[in-house]
C-alpha cells in the first residue's frame, strides 16, 4: 500500500473505493476451479458497489486446500492478492491504526448462509456454466460469458511467480516443440451435467487433425481419471503428454482425498488451466478447467461440447458411474449406484431443510444450526467411504 497516498488507502490507481471488502469462500465443497469463480463473483459484487476487494479463504471454509505450513489464505497459496491488497496487510494496517473497523465490510454468519443457499441460483455470479438459470441458447451465453470471465481473469487473478515458472518449464520442455492440441476431460464425481463420452473426444481430434493437415502433433491431455489417461494412450501412444499430477481411479475427486497434500490438490489443478491455456487449440466440454483455459488465453480457440450437454439437477449420478469408466462388474457398479442415488437423495433432502430452516426457523436458532450442524451435513460425502485407496506417492501430512 506504499503506493496509495498516506491520507487514503481505499485509493488504489486513482479510483477510491467506499471500502474494503472481505471475500470468503462460501462454498466449502468447492473445487479449486468453483473457488476461482466464488473470488470472481464476489469481486463483481465489489465493482457494483464500489468496495475494494480482498480475498481471505479461511482455513475453516476452505480446508479441502488448507496447509498450514503455506498460511492462513488459501487464495494466496495460488494468485496474487486481488489489486495488491492482501487481507494479512489490511489486518496489519487496522492494528496499525491507519484504517478503521467502519472501512472494512464483512459479511456476517446470516450473510453467509445466504451467500451460500443462493449461490448456484446467482444470475450475477461469474460462472463456467449456466446451472441454476434456464438459458434459451446455450453456445450464445458460452460466449459472452466467455467475454466476461476473461476480462475478469485478466485483471484480476494473477498466478503466483513460483507456478508460472514451473508452466513456463514445462511448455519449453513440451508443448512449445511441436504444435499442441489441449484436450480436458473431467471424470470422477462430475455431475452437475451429462458427461461427454470419450469417443466424442476421439473422433474431434482426428478431424481436427485432418482438417488442419497435422502429421507432427502432440496431445496435452488434462484430467481428473487415471483411466482417461490409460486410454488416450492406447489410442494415440506417444503423442500424449500430461503434466504430473494426483489423479483418482474411482469417482472420489482428489480434493476430497484426506490424506493428500492439500496445497499439491489446488496447484496441479491451476498448472493444468495455465497449460492448457498455451495449447494451439483446445478441445473441452462442460467442466471448468477447460473453460478457465480459456478465460486465461483470449485468443485460444476451441472446440465446446458444453452446448450441447445436458444440465442436472445439483444432485445426480457421477460421471464414474455414469460412463462406468472403472469397468465395474454389473454386480458391484449396480450396488454403488443404489449407494450413490441414495447418498444424493439424502444430500437433496438436507440442502432443502436448510431451506426451509431459512423460512420458518428464527434467525439465532437458524444461524446457529448451519454453524454447529449444517455444514457438516450438506457438505458431507458417503462417496468416500467406498471411494479409491490413497496411492502411497501422494500421501501428504494428515489434517
Amino acid at each position: 500500500m506504499s503506493s496509495n497516498p498516506p491520507d487514503n488507502p481505499l485509493t488504489i490507481e486513482g479510483h477510491t473505493f467506499d471500502c474494503f471488502h472481505i471475500v470468503p469462500n462460501y462454498d466449502q465443497m468447492a473445487g479449486f476451479s468453483a473457488l476461482i469463480s466464488v473470488a470472481l463473483t464476489e469481486i463483481q459484487k465489489c465493482i457494483e458497489n464500489n468496495w475494494l476487494p480482498v480475498i481471505y479463504f479461511d482455513p475453516e471454509k476452505t480446508s479441502n486446500f488448507y496447509s498450514e505450513s503455506h498460511g492462513d489464505n488459501v487464495w494466496e497459496y495460488f494468485f496474487e492478492p486481488v489489486l495488491k491488497i492482501g487481507y494479512a496487510e489490511l489486518m496489519q494496517q487496522l492494528e496499525a491504526g491507519n484504517i478503521t473497523e467502519s472501512q472494512i465490510h464483512r459479511y456476517s454468519d446470516e450473510d453467509f448462509f445466504e451467500l451460500r443457499v443462493n449461490f448456484l441460483t446467482n444470475p450475477k455470479r461469474v460462472t463456467t456454466i449456466w446451472s441454476g438459470t434456464r438459458v434459451e441458447e446455450p453456445a450464445l451465453w458460452m460466449e459472452r460469458n466467455r467475454e466476461q470471465g476473461r476480462r475478469f481473469v485478466a485483471r484480476y487473478v494473477k498466478p503466483l511467480p513460483h507456478i508460472l515458472r514451473k508452466v513456463e518449464n514445462f511448455v519449453a520442455e513440451n508443448i512449445s516443440l511441436q504444435y499442441t492440441l489441449g484436450v480436458h476431460i473431467r471424470g470422477t464425481d462430475f455431475a452437475y451435467a451429462s458427461p461427454t463420452r470419450l469417443e466424442r473426444y476421439i473422433v474431434a481430434i482426428h478431424q481436427h487433425a485432418k482438417e488442419r493437415n497435422l502429421e507432427d502433433f502432440r496431445i496435452f491431455l488434462a484430467t481428473d481419471q487415471v483411466q482417461f489417461v490409460e486410454l488416450f494412450i492406447a489410442e494415440f501412444g506417444n503423442r500424449i503428454i500430461t503434466y504430473e499430477c494426483m489423479r483418482s481411479d474411482s469417482d472420489v475427486p482428489v480434493f476430497l482425498w484426506d490424506n493428500a497434500d492439500a496445497y499439491r490438490k489446488g496447484e496441479d489443478v491451476l498448472i493444468d488451466i495455465l497449460l492448457l491455456s498455451r495449447c494451439d487449440f483446445l478441445i473441452k466440454s462442460t467442466a471448468a478447467v477447460g473453460e478457465y483455459g480459456l478465460w486465461f488465453n483470449p485468443s485460444l480457440e476451441c472446440i465446446d461440447f458444453a452446448p450441447e450437454n445436458t444440465l442436472k439437477p445439483t444432485y445426480h449420478m457421477t460421471a464414474f458411474l455414469q460412463l462406468n469408466i472403472g469397468n465395474l462388474s454389473p454386480l458391484r457398479r449396480f450396488i454403488l449406484v443404489a449407494i450413490s442415488n441414495v447418498s444424493h437423495f439424502r444430500l437433496f433432502f438436507l440442502d432443502q431443510l436448510m431451506k426451509l430452516g431459512r423460512v420458518v426457523l428464527p434467525a439465532s436458532l437458524r444461524n446457529w444450526l448451519w454453524k454447529k450442524v449444517g455444514t457438516r451435513l450438506v457438505f458431507s460425502n458417503s462417496s468416500t467411504d467406498w471411494g479409491s485407496k490413497l496411492p502411497e506417492k501422494y500421501h501428504g501430512t494428515k489434517r
